[in-house]
């Protein structure tokens, strides 16, 4: 009879692991209870007031609407969890159910028996239903194997600076992350539709994701970028004459882009990876006919600038209002200016100390999350609480001036970024020597 090895054992979670898991997963927890409230109270409003759905209606499509997200994002962003996923939903449920009525009753001990004001009575019924849920959500609902994020428990891999830089450099990957996000394009791309016609220009354009959103628009693409990989995965996606893939250094001179005049020139998550912006919109200038106009993506609110832009090799983020005064003193006149992903914002603030870029703090399961919330998400692009993105669409002139610099001298000065796109913002064997991460595109 063949002998039977031996089960090996699997050796405990040291406990500081474990205090940081469970550290990382209440930091989860809190923004996922932030974006519940969100979308319980706006998502009513909005349907209310925009659509005109009557209050009642409004209401109730909300509360299931903060269910369902709610339910998805423990699942798979809080807790990582794999387990049977109809299993977890009907725990989930009855916990929700069951401390509506320890809410109530905690609410009923503090302000009827112990005389406390009502509102702290309000108070400490939330708080501690709050830490309750967390406890038997993390315990007893989802129980399921931890799913680990491709960027650790707390967004940071764990790995040193080397192997960071590595990664980093071969930025294709990062695509791969970002094809599970094909809602992210259609979100950040809809607002520039209607300027896009003729021919059009796209800088450090990945693998082609958002020249999908428009390509049935315009009569030709120059889809522009470094990475062979990426070349080939656009020829690939796009293989009609339509879309023609080029290869270039924009911290060089431009050259394959010699007698192009296009009608609209797309940069999203360009500029900001330039320490010389200045001279990258200038030579954008270059490429467009008059009237044309320069379509912009950058990652908004120069106070948020944190560890995670820096491993993104970006040398700033953009108030508004800088891009506005950038886009003047190159002769561009501005159109329109706006932010948007105020949620993403929210989100961002609690991982910016991640030393890699945003979407590689998610795992695979946690992105098809996220990109079924997307459409969701963007009615909240108007609340006045600013957002991760600043988008700008910039005119040239009719009749514009001279070029400020010699379009021939196309040297941009850029950074030797560390490259690994994907904006959601953002790598494979490529040296980087100012080439744009993949952040977010």
């Amino acid at each position: 009879m063949t002998a039977v090895p031996p089960m090996s054992k699997v050796p405990p979670v040291p406990p500081s692991h474990a205090a940081h898991r469970a550290g990382a997963e209440l930091r989860r927890y809190a923004i996922a209870s932030v974006l519940s409230a969100t979308i319980s109270v706006g998502l009513p409003i909005v349907l209310h007031e925009k659509l005109s759905v009557i209050e009642e209606t409004a209401v109730a499509i909300g509360q299931v609407t903060a269910f369902v997200v709610n339910f998805s994002v423990l699942r798979a962003f809080v807790f990582g969890s794999d387990g049977h996923k109809w299993r977890e939903l009907g725990g989930f449920a009855l916990t929700a159910g069951a401390f509506r009525g320890i809410e109530y009753g905690v609410f009923l001990l503090a302000h009827s028996v112990l005389r406390i004001h009502y509102m702290m009575a309000i108070a400490l019924m939330l708080s501690s239903s709050a830490i309750g849920k967390f406890l038997v959500y993390r315990s007893l609902v989802f129980r399921g194997r931890r799913v680990a994020s491709s960027a650790g428990d707390d967004g940071d891999s764990g790995t040193g600076a080397t192997e960071l830089e590595s990664q980093n450099r071969t930025y294709h990957r990062a695509q791969d992350h970002m094809e599970l996000l094909p809602n992210y394009y259609r979100w950040t791309y809809r607002g520039f539709l209607g300027y896009l016609r003729g021919d059009v220009v796209e800088l450090g354009c990945g693998a082609g994701m958002g020249i999908a959103t428009y390509v049935d628009r315009v009569s030709k693409v120059y889809a522009v970028d470094y990475n062979d990989e990426l070349m080939r995965r656009v020829a690939q996606r796009f293989p009609s004459d339509k879309v023609v893939p080029l290869r270039e250094d924009l911290t060089g001179s431009w050259d394959q882009l010699d007698g192009v005049e296009a009608d609209a020139v797309i940069m999203m998550d360009v500029l900001e990876h330039f320490a010389d912006d200045r001279s990258v919109v200038e030579k954008a200038w270059t490429l467009l006919k008059p009237e044309g106009h320069l379509l912009v993506k950058v990652p908004a609110r120069s106070a948020m600038f944190s560890n995670m832009d820096r491993a993104s090799g970006h040398f700033r983020r953009y108030d508004a209002e800088t891009l506005q005064a950038l886009m003047k003193t190159e002769g561009f006149e501005s159109v329109r200016l706006r932010e948007i992903n105020p949620i993403g914002a929210v989100v961002y603030r609690f991982r910016s100390n991640a030393r890699t870029n945003f979407s590689r703090t998610f795992s695979a399961e946690q992105l098809r999350v996220i990109n079924a919330l997307l459409p969701l998400l963007r009615w909240f692009d108007g609340l006045p609480i600013g957002g991760l993105i600043v988008t700008g669409v910039f005119r040239k002139p009719a009749t514009a001036p001279a070029a400020p610099r010699d379009p021939s001298d196309r040297s941009s000065g850029a950074r030797p970024a560390h490259r690994d796109h994907d904006d959601v913002a953002a790598p494979e064997e490529e040296a980087i020597s100012g080439r744009i991460p993949q952040d977010e595109r």
